[in-house]
């Protein structure tokens, strides 16, 4: 660290020598200046600091220190209460809550909507990781513990943490700190559960059908045996859908040619694959025979309706018709016999019947599938629908002799149709309630601990060796080298205890370590635990996502875009109301949650690993006390224990995390139009809790944003194994946080009463003679190294 103050070494004497500061008069630049401003703000130290000549500012000064970094981090929270606040009120009052209790922001195309979605999301994001990190902040404020505290607890054979955010120091924390330290943890919960889902999307699901029909279907002449008049339609409209859709279809392929589109079949499967781009729509399948002698009994063309129409489908239902099919042909071919037998017995032909109808009459096995990620099932073989493996990027390798339906009719082209459905921007004002109310909290406790805390904290490491040296602690007296990985700071109970003041000699041994044996085992475990749960959440996802669409369409889908494979049923697809979309929020945002637990974790092992780099430069160069009320040669600090140029880059790689994983995992709100075009208004056995207004909701998912997320979060992995693999400077015994370890080197020589404010360096000012053993402290005075092998002990 640098300094005014050189130090050298005497080589006769082995002693470390100081010489007085030189002072010159310097003209600075602006880059200079930025330069200094740079060193000693977001370094450790700098040119700026006189290390000698420095006083306290004159008069009162209530804002320094840890105080002036709550002062600022609630200002943030109070910038962002007032955002909050003008948001909600502006969104309320521009666009009231329907009788769904969600509010209508933007009614536009779909990419323009999602486009929009996403910079909402980030903005949320970053408002989200600003509150988290102040609250993490004034936790670890309120968690640092009072002199009072530290030397109750020594006497009690316990230690406290110094300089990081510790739970373990609660139980020696006053109440009123406790209230606001749970009230700081409990308001962040609604955050990271249901805040990236207070703005979301709304798109729209057409419940399809489609026609399987010859190519003399789209001629004037030939009759397909069904009355298409208007009066019929209007009927066939409120009670038969089969019909409508054919006559409807009928009338668009002779009356509108120009508003139905040629398509072969790869872009045939690929336009319906996903059915959530609210285009899609009714469609006529035209096969490649001209003639076909049978029908098929599963799947008839509507009522009265003769050839061209070979078959009608509704994708909805065609998975249960096809289970439906499978039992039918088993019990037509028993003849009225034992069925199950008979289709075990039986010489199956594959080229007409699914080797998969035996498992399922053996098994009696039948499932009722999803109903949207099971909407494409009809370009799929019967095979790969019974044994769950249909997938549109298989289908598409074998699209030029796609066959569909039981009787394997050839695809030569599709006829489609568009319904040209908006998208919609929505907002829960319930979330943003619930939001505010959290914010509200934070704050209120956030100037709790601002003015009520009026003893003064052991914040950093400065403060608690600068508390220590101007009055040492007893219960450490004559253990210099006592340090936190030693055993004997807790002894067995059934061990005899020895007083910790005792006069306890012990070698030194000097080695190093690494510096990721500083952080706690359970820190340590709790951290590659919530990592792993991180990760493992998110490849399943993955995987899923892969499976289904393929690995070429599944990094094509974009950030938050919307797949008919990337949804997650929650209860049936909850219905549109602001109720559900708060239960589904919880799901979607579940892996938020994980994500601040790890964002906790990190930072205290981060913060553990940079306390012991900070505490072993003792041992190798004069340094001053940072602290949080510098007096003399001491320097002022507002952060606590992680140094910005750690904190900054973190920081930016949490909100960029937070804002994929809100891309990666989502809420999603479906508006339902049935194949007659209108709304889905009441519940029905696929979708029975849907909304009067015809909206469900469930949760999808992103495989694109979810491969970068895992990215981000392996670099964040990769750095914390870098530094966890540096070794710590030998030459001082080991603290960490530890404030038993960090009071046991702040016994100095009775004659240095002001170490505190001067330039400090550990070692040894005494060395073993005549049997009595050396002493070791942080002092201003010359020190040597400790000797190898030798006793070390104290006054």
């Amino acid at each position: 660290m640098n300094s005014n103050m050189d130090s050298t070494t005497d080589g006769s004497t082995g002693l470390s020598t100081t010489t007085k500061p030189s002072f010159k008069a310097t003209k600075h630049t602006a880059w200079e200046s930025t330069k200094n401003w740079y060193s000693r703000t977001v370094l450790r130290s700098g040119t700026q600091y006189n290390l000698c000549g420095s006083q306290p500012s004159s008069g009162p000064k209530y804002f320094h220190g840890w105080r002036l970094g709550s002062l600022l981090s609630g200002c943030l929270v109070g910038i962002c209460l007032c955002l909050n606040i003008a948001a909600t009120t502006y969104l309320h009052t521009k666009y009231p809550p329907n009788e769904d209790g969600l509010g209508i922001i933007l009614d536009h195309d779909c990419g323009k909507v999602h486009s929009i979605d996403s910079r909402f999301h980030y903005a949320i994001n970053v408002i989200a990781t600003v509150l988290v990190s102040a609250s993490n902040y004034n936790m670890q404020c309120l968690t640092s513990p009072t002199r009072k505290a530290v030397d109750t607890a020594h006497q009690q054979r316990k230690w406290l943490d110094i300089g990081i955010h510790s739970i373990r120091n609660l139980s020696h924390t006053a109440r009123p700190k406790v209230i606001f330290w749970l009230a700081l943890a409990l308001s962040s919960l609604p955050l990271h559960l249901l805040w990236n889902s207070a703005i979301f999307m709304t798109t729209t699901f057409n419940d399809y059908s489609g026609l399987v029909v010859t190519p003399e279907f789209l001629e004037d002449h030939i009759p397909i045996g069904i009355n298409c008049g208007q009066d019929a339609m209007e009927e066939y409209k409120l009670s038969d859908h089969q019909s409508y859709v054919t006559c409807w279809l009928r009338d668009m392929a002779l009356q509108s040619p120009r508003n139905m589109s040629r398509v072969e079949p790869k872009n045939c499967m690929s336009k319906y694959g996903n059915g959530l781009d609210g285009a899609t729509f009714n469609l006529l399948v035209v096969t490649k025979n001209n003639s076909i002698a049978k029908q098929s009994d599963s799947f008839p063309p509507p009522e009265n309706t003769t050839l061209p129409v070979l078959s009608y489908f509704h994708p909805l239902d065609y998975p249960q018709k096809m289970q439906d099919w499978c039992y039918n042909q088993c019990g037509r071919w028993g003849d009225g016999n034992n069925a199950e037998k008979y289709c075990l017995d039986a010489n199956w032909d594959n080229s007409s019947t699914p080797f998969a109808c035996i498992e399922h009459m053996v098994n009696k096995t039948s499932w009722q599938p999803d109903p949207i990620p099971q909407v494409a099932y009809w370009m799929c073989a019967p095979d790969a629908i019974f044994y769950d493996q249909c997938s549109i990027s298989e289908a598409q390798k074998n699209s030029s002799n796609w066959t569909i339906l039981p009787e394997y009719y050839e695809v030569d082209y599709c006829l489609t149709t568009d319904a040209d459905h908006e998208c919609q921007l929505k907002y829960s004002p319930l979330i943003l309630y619930v939001a505010l109310a959290c914010n509200v909290l934070k704050i209120v406790s956030i100037l709790g601990c601002l003015f009520m805390s009026r003893e003064p904290i052991l914040a950093t490491i400065g403060d608690a060796v600068d508390s220590f040296l101007r009055r040492p602690d007893q219960a450490s007296r004559g253990r210099c080298l006592m340090s936190k990985l030693d055993d004997s700071i807790f002894p067995e109970i059934d061990e005899p205890v020895e007083p910790l003041n005792s006069n306890h000699p012990q070698p030194w041994i000097g080695e190093e370590r690494w510096l990721s044996r500083h952080g706690t085992v359970r820190r340590w475990a709790c951290c590659i635990f919530l990592w792993l749960a991180c990760v493992i959440v998110a490849m399943i996802f993955l995987v899923r996502g892969i499976n289904l669409v393929g690995m070429k369409n599944a990094f094509t889908l974009g950030f938050g875009a919307l797949s008919l494979n990337a949804i997650v049923a929650t209860s049936h697809y909850e219905g549109g109301s602001s109720t559900s979309v708060l239960t589904t929020s919880l799901i979607s945002n579940l892996p938020q949650l994980l994500l601040s637990g790890l964002y906790f974790m990190y930072n205290a092992v981060l913060t553990s690993m940079t306390a012991t780099h900070e505490w072993s430069m003792f041992a190798h160069k004069r340094t001053t006390l940072r602290v949080t009320v510098p007096s003399g040669a001491q320097r002022e600090t507002y952060w606590l224990e992680l140094p910005w140029r750690y904190s900054l880059p973190f920081l930016i790689f949490s909100t960029v995390l937070h804002w994929l994983i809100s891309q990666s995992i989502f809420l999603i709100n479906i508006q339902i139009y049935q194949p007659n075009n209108e709304l889905l208004m009441k519940p029905t056995d696929i979708f029975p809790t849907v909304s009067n207004t015809g909206m469900t909701t469930a949760c999808g998912y992103s495989p694109l944003a979810i491969t970068c997320a895992l990215a981000v979060a392996l670099v964040l992995l990769v750095a914390l194994a870098v530094m966890s693999s540096w070794r710590a400077k030998p030459g001082i015994p080991v603290a960490g946080s530890c404030s038993l370890a960090i009071s046991a080197a702040c016994h100095p020589p009775e004659t240095d009463s002001l170490a505190a404010v001067k330039p400090l360096l550990w070692g040894a000012v005494a060395h073993e003679e005549n049997g009595k053993p050396g002493h070791c402290c942080l002092t201003s005075f010359e020190v040597e190294k400790p000797k190898k092998g030798e006793l070390y002990a104290g006054y």
